[in-house]
This record gives C-alpha cells, structure tokens and sequence, in this order.
C-alpha cells in the first residue's frame, strides 16, 4: 500500500507546483493550445483569444514577452502575423513619423482594407474591436459604396453634406489631390475638383485649367449648375462673374474684363487670350484701331467683317484647338466687288507673317471710266487702289496714301490739296479724311453725292 500511495503523491505535488506557479514565458516553440488552453483558436469559444483580448481592451502587451515585441514570433517562434497582418498593432501605430504608422502599414499594402474590417467592422465604426476608424478619419477607410452614385454613402454626397469641405482628403490624397500617400488621385475622375490650392489665382488658377483643357466649363457646371450660381463651400461661379453670362462672357477671356460684358467693344483685344497687351502682337494687333475707325457702324458689324461672331460660347468653331480667332471675311467690304462686278476681293489673312492682302479695304478696288458718271476725273480707262497687303501688328503700316495714290492710279492728276474740291465733307484741305463713314464705304463721294463703287 505504502508503495502505491508515494507515486501518487508524487503527482499531486507536481499538479499542485503547476498551478500555484506564476506562468513564465515558454523558451521555445510550442502548441498554442498547450499554452493558451482549449479554444484559444477557436472563435466560437469563450477562450477564443479575438474574446481574451476585447475583454482586456485590445491590450495586447501580454502577448509581448513570448510573441516578440513586433508580435513577429519572438521566443515561441509563433508569430501573430501568421494570421494577423496588421495586428496587434506595433508600437508608433498611431504616431503619423514612426515608420509603423498604420496610413504608411495601408500604402504598403495597397490600402487592402479587409485587414482592417475584420476588428473594426465592415464600415469601420467599431466592430468587435470597439474603436472606430471614425474617431480620427470622418471618412476613411471609405465605406463600400463611397463609389455608388446611388447610395447614400457616396463620396459626392458626403462632400455634400459636409460642404464640400475636402481638406480631410488631403490627408491621403495629397495637398492637390493628385494621389499622395493613397496613391490615388482624385483627378482621375474629377479633373478640376477638389479645386486645389490658389484655384482662384496662382500658377494653378481655374481660368489656366480652363485653358489648358479646351474652355471645358461643362466641368463648372457639373458642380456649380448650368447657369453657375450654385454655391459650393462658400463660393459659386457668379460670386467674381458678375456681369453679363457670368463666365461665358465675351470679355472674361478676351478684351477688357474689368468694363461692361454688355458693351461688345469690350470683348476686342486688348488682351488676348495670353493676357497680350501690346499691338505687336497677333492676338491685339489693329482691334481697337478698326474699332476706331468705324464709329458710324455696330461693333458686331465691325466684327463681322474679320470673324464670325459666335452666338453663345458653345457654339461650334468657337472654340477649338488653338488660341488664334479664325479670319472670315464674309461682311459688307469684305465681300465687295468693284469694276462692275468684274473684281471680287479674295481676302487673305497670313498667319505667319500677319497682313491682310488682297482686300477691298485697303486698296483691292478698280472703277471703270465706262461705268462711271464722273468720268471727267478719269486720266486711263481704269482707276484702281494699290492693293496693299498691311500688317496687323504694325500701326504705322497703313499710312494715306499706301491704299491708293494720292491721287489714285488712273485718277486726274492733282495736288492732295485740291482732293477736298470734288471731296468736300470727305477730306479737307490738308488730305485729313473728316468724315471716316464716307471713306472706305464701297463707294465714291464726288461733289456731295455718293455713287456705288460697282
């Protein structure tokens, strides 16, 4: 009897010793059951370790000092990553400089968020582990229908509600939206929004956006309605157009901005669509100076006579994939025939070199003496202008006399101070025309009665 009590008592000392001993951390790999107990992998056991762990609030320490401080293996050779990529989360999770940052964890991973909503649930406001995601991003990691027109989780009508406040965007996106941390940029899908920074002036100001992509302002529109005064944040489209079409007036890209869009005068350079200023150039060149000239006409009619007037901005040819306006001479002098018919002026505006050649208004003109009632003014059969060729971006290229001769060939022969004898109320003693709506007209003006030039 003696013999079998002494093993017996034996074991019990050992039970006794394992139980009443503090746990000391294991030396070497071992069975996480052996460990832990029955269930600790199992989640639907009350040992399950996902429930061990949410009744201590996610403080993993514990784990530490056999799992390894990075909870990578450590002296057990078993590492939580096994499973858990991202968890329990390595110190400086939460701190945006340590180089285990969770945002620098999710680039690494392409923003894989599954790792994420198995503990803080599928729209990241808890789950089992009880901390949202939305305690410090309002709206990251994105819900699955941030990209569902239709759902109530849309991204547009979470900028919406929030007034398009997208400065929390930035975070991951990047100052300007274009990808940042995420890597994605905003831009793929919304070219111009979230406006960046110095949207309204700046290197990076909507009026260069608009040119640089084709005067799109379908774009504004999307956002701010067809006739732009919808207020996103704290500003609509109208809030700086305010005059006349609100963007789409003539003089917000071309003329002068600051005078009245109702006024066309103010929609001819300067400036030009480059912001040009000066004469010299192409975009400026002799505008106002035509402009001048005509006062008797329209400034549509004027217009007309070099381009089309477009009769809104979106209309077809307006704008296209250059900056220059089209030259089409389609109006009264530029489509003026003379020599009875027999001369039609082919108007030719050269782009490389800038004159206008072969027009009526600057010297494409003949009058036959046959045709005339004032033949008495004839020294030859034909009387013709010069046909000049000025250019657009010289002002002194056109001076009296380089449009016909002082007088014109096939004319009389007289001193310039005698024109105002059969010219009276047109030119003056002096050769100064006195009266611009009765020179360069498409007709003659001899003794006080105007004849057509036909």
């Amino acid at each position: 009897m003696k013999q079998l009590l002494l093993p017996l008592v034996g074991v019990s000392l050992l039970l006794l010793t394992a139980c009443s001993d503090p746990q000391e951390a294991p030396t070497a790999a071992q069975n996480e059951v052996a460990v832990h107990g029955e269930g600790w992998l199992d989640p639907t056991s009350a040992n399950f370790h996902g429930k061990v762990l949410a009744a201590q609030n996610y403080d993993a320490k514990s784990c530490r000092p056999c799992h390894g401080s990075q909870f990578d293996g450590g002296l057990v050779k078993s590492s939580c990553r096994k499973c858990h990529v991202t968890y329990p989360h390595p110190p400086g999770w939460v701190e945006a400089a340590s180089p285990n940052f969770h945002g620098k964890t999710l680039a690494g991973v392409n923003y894989n968020l599954n790792l994420c909503n198995s503990c803080h649930g599928s729209q990241f406001d808890g789950g089992t582990s009880g901390v949202s995601c939305r305690t410090c991003h309002a709206s990251y990691p994105h819900p699955a229908d941030w990209m569902n027109p239709a759902s109530t989780g849309f991204h547009g009508t979470v900028l919406a509600a929030q007034n398009y406040n997208a400065t929390a965007c930035r975070a991951c996106h990047g100052a300007e939206y274009a990808g940042g941390t995420s890597g994605v940029s905003c831009k793929r899908c919304h070219a111009s929004y979230p406006h960046p920074q110095n949207w309204i002036a700046g290197p990076a100001a909507h009026s260069t956006f608009l040119k640089n992509n084709g005067y799109d302002l379908n774009s504004c529109q999307a956002c701010h309605g067809r006739d732009y005064s919808l207020v996103k944040g704290t500003l609509s489209c109208l809030t700086c157009h305010t005059q006349q079409n609100g963007p789409e007036a003539c003089n917000t890209c071309h003329g002068n901005p600051a005078a009245s869009a109702a006024d066309l005068k103010n929609a001819a350079p300067p400036k030009g669509l480059d912001d040009e200023t000066e004469a010299t150039s192409p975009a400026v060149g002799a505008h106002q100076a035509h402009l001048a000239y005509y006062t008797e006409l329209s400034t549509a009619t004027v217009c007309q006579e070099c381009h089309v007037l477009p009769a809104s901005f979106a209309v077809p040819d307006h704008i296209d994939d250059n900056s220059r306006a089209e030259a089409v001479f389609t109006g009264a002098l530029g489509t003026r025939r003379t020599e009875g018919g027999a001369r039609v002026p082919q108007v030719v505006y050269d782009f490389n070199n800038n004159t206008c050649s072969n027009s009526y208004c600057h010297g494409n003109w003949a009058l036959r003496k046959a045709q005339s009632p004032n033949d008495f003014g004839f020294a030859a059969e034909v009387m013709t202008g010069n046909n000049a060729a000025p250019s657009w971006v010289n002002s002194g290229s056109a001076p009296c006399g380089s449009c016909h001769g002082l007088p014109p060939t096939g004319h009389t022969p007289f001193a310039i101070t005698a024109c105002t004898i059969c010219h009276q109320g047109v030119v003056d003693g002096f050769g100064n025309i006195t009266d611009s709506s009765k020179h360069i007209n498409g007709k003659v003006n001899v003794l006080g009665r105007e004849y057509d030039m036909y």
